[in-house]
């Protein structure tokens, strides 16, 4: 019987201080074992220093739907006042492939460059609002990875249950990401790309909720496992850095979760350490 190993990742590392600080505690006390960062915002050296010492892994959070770019030749990446889209404008665009290929690469590119400039080498790739999986991007997001050298990717495919189907913003959102996840998959295995056996944190388990946490580790199949997570404090600069993302934090970091883990012999693991 194989073992049953858990990634905890944590996304969205540098998207503000509220949010830093949760995922530090929720590494340095609780369950997260890596975390993906948003280097196209600007790095403080403190903040460097603090995720070093922090995780052995550090994964890199493909970002154009947050901020600015890096790169000044990006037409097709921003708006009238050289922001990045809003999510649902840059999923429409990635799904209709009006983004320039050799504005993305060079964007992704610079965005890996940042964390190496500053001691980081990611040891795998996701992205904001799971863009790396879109038409187009899975490609290019896979040529990026053998540009750099990274070796494993997310592909988040969560389980498909049909007890699931409820109609929810959540379910569709699920399935939607689900279906990208197929396609994309082909490049990342054309790309001799590692990533874990299952995935969640999309619609299942709830992080907000102990019991659905438990529940979750308690039937965590074979092999490995990456669950995605947000933990943070509240943020006044950050809409999304709200109570809900303090809720996770706490639970990432309560001893009867961390307990459940051990009981059910599950290995928790970064990328670097998937057997």
């Amino acid at each position: 019987m194989r073992l049953k190993q858990l990634i905890v990742n944590a996304d969205d590392f540098n998207s503000d201080s509220e949010k830093n600080r949760g995922i530090l505690e929720a590494s340095v006390n609780g369950i997260v074992t890596t975390t993906s960062v948003i280097s196209s915002l600007p790095l403080e050296s403190e903040t460097v220093s603090a995720l070093k010492n922090s995780f052995n892994g550090i994964g890199i959070h493909l970002n154009i739907t947050k901020g600015a770019p890096l790169t000044t030749n990006s037409e097709t990446l921003v708006d009238i006042n050289g922001q990045f889209f809003d999510k649902p404008t840059a999923w429409k665009k990635a799904l209709s492939k009006f983004y320039d290929p050799n504005e993305l690469f060079s964007e992704f590119s610079a965005q890996v460059e940042m964390l190496l400039d500053n001691g980081i080498v990611p040891d795998h790739i996701d992205s904001n609002n799971h863009l790396h999986i879109f038409p187009m991007l899975a490609e290019i997001t896979a040529q990026i990875a053998k540009k750099y050298k990274i070796k494993f990717i997310r592909i988040p495919k969560e389980t498909f249950y049909f007890s699931d189907i409820n109609f929810s913003k959540t379910f569709f959102k699920k399935y939607f990401i689900y279906s990208l996840s197929l396609i994309a998959k082909k490049f990342f295995l054309k790309a001799d790309l590692g990533f874990a056996d299952h995935f969640n944190g999309i619609a299942y388990p709830s992080m907000v909720s102990r019991e659905s946490i438990i529940k979750f580790i308690k039937n965590l199949p074979s092999g490995t496992t990456e669950l995605m997570c947000h933990p943070g404090y509240e943020s006044d600069t950050n809409p999304f850095s709200n109570l809900d993302r303090k809720k996770e934090m706490l639970y990432l970091t309560e001893a009867e979760i961390a307990a459940e883990i051990k009981k059910n012999n599950i290995s928790l693991v970064s990328f670097s350490e998937i057997s």
